[in-house]
C-alpha cells in the first residue's frame, strides 16, 4: 500500500504537479507532430493533428538516411525532464528522501534546458509550450523541495544514476537498431534539446553523470553556507546558470535540427 506524505502541503503539491504531469502526458500520447515537420510545412503537415493511435510511428534507413512516413510524441515520455516531474510529484506525495533528494538533483539539468531554449524562434509551435510547462513546472516542484528540504547528496544517487537507465532505455526503445550505429540519423534520446557530443554505445552519458554530480557537489558544499531558506531554493539556479554558461563556452550548447522528410 502507497504510503502518503505526512507534510499536507508537500502531499498537496504532489497531488497537483502529478494532475500537470498526467494532462502532459495526455498530449504527448495524442498528439503526432514534432517540430521538424512543422518547421518546414507548419501545421498542414501530415502528422500535425491528434489521434488515438498510439503507435503509429514509422520510418525506414534508406542508403544511410532516415525517413520517416509517420510520426508521434511518444518518446517525449521517455525524456529526463518529464522522468524529472514524475520523481518530483512522486517524493512529495510519499515523502520518501530518496525520490525528493533524487529530483532536487535534477533541478539544474531542467533549469539548463529552459536556458537553452529561450529564443523566441523556439516559441512559435504547440509542442515547445508543452516542453516549457514540463521545464518550469518540475523547476518550480524541485524549488519547493529546496525550500522545506535541506538536500542529502547521498540520498539523490539512486535517482541521479537512475537517469542513465533510462538514457538505455530510450536508445533502445526509440532508435533504429543498432542504435550505436543509427546516433546521428534519429532524434531520439533522453537529449532531444541538446546533442550529445560524442557516442560511444551509451557510454557518453557519463559525460552527463559527472556534469550533474559536479553541479550537486557544488550544490551540497555551498548549502551549509547559506542556512536561509530563500538563498537555498536560488542556489542550484545560480549553480546551474554558471554551468550553462560553461557548456555554452565550450560550444557544448547545440540545438537539435533534423530534416525528417515527412513533407
Amino acid at each position: 500500500m502507497l504510503k502518503l506524505n505526512t507534510d499536507i502541503g508537500e502531499r498537496k503539491a504532489g497531488y497537483i504537479f502529478m494532475s500537470l504531469w498526467l494532462l502532459i502526458l495526455a498530449f504527448y500520447l495524442t498528439w503526432d507532430g514534432w517540430v521538424y515537420e512543422w518547421e518546414a510545412c507548419g501545421y498542414s503537415g501530415p502528422n500535425q493533428h491528434f489521434d488515438l493511435n498510439f503507435f503509429d510511428m514509422r520510418y525506414e534507413v534508406i542508403n544511410g538516411q532516415i525517413k520517416y512516413i509517420s510520426t508521434n510524441n511518444l518518446h517525449n515520455i521517455i525524456y529526463l525532464c518529464y522522468y524529472g516531474l514524475l520523481i518530483a510529484w512522486l517524493g512529495l506525495l510519499t515523502g520518501n528522501k530518496y525520490l525528493k533528494h533524487g529530483a532536487m538533483s535534477l533541478t539544474s539539468v531542467m533549469f539548463l534546458s529552459i536556458l537553452f531554449t529561450l529564443r523566441p524562434a523556439d516559441h512559435q509551435y504547440l509542442l515547445q509550450f508543452v516542453w516549457d510547462i514540463v521545464h518550469f513546472s518540475s523547476v518550480i516542484a524541485c524549488i519547493y523541495l529546496f525550500y522545506k528540504n535541506k538536500f542529502i547528496l547521498k540520498w539523490a544517487l539512486p535517482v541521479l544514476f537512475s537517469t542513465w537507465v533510462i538514457y538505455y532505455v530510450s536508445l533502445f526503445l526509440l532508435k533504429p537498431w543498432p542504435f550505436w550505429e543509427h546516433n546521428n540519423l534519429a532524434y531520439y534520446g533522453i537529449n532531444q534539446i541538446n546533442k550529445m557530443p560524442f557516442y560511444f554505445y551509451g557510454l557518453e552519458y557519463s559525460l552527463a553523470i559527472f556534469i550533474i554530480l559536479a553541479i550537486n557537489i557544488g550544490i551540497s558544499w555551498l548549502q551549509p553556507k547559506f542556512p536561509d531558506k530563500r538563498v537555498r531554493t536560488v542556489l542550484p539556479l545560480l549553480i546551474g546558470f554558471v554551468a550553462y554558461l560553461v557548456l555554452l563556452f565550450l560550444g557544448l550548447v547545440q540545438i537539435e535540427h533534423l530534416d525528417i522528410g515527412t513533407c
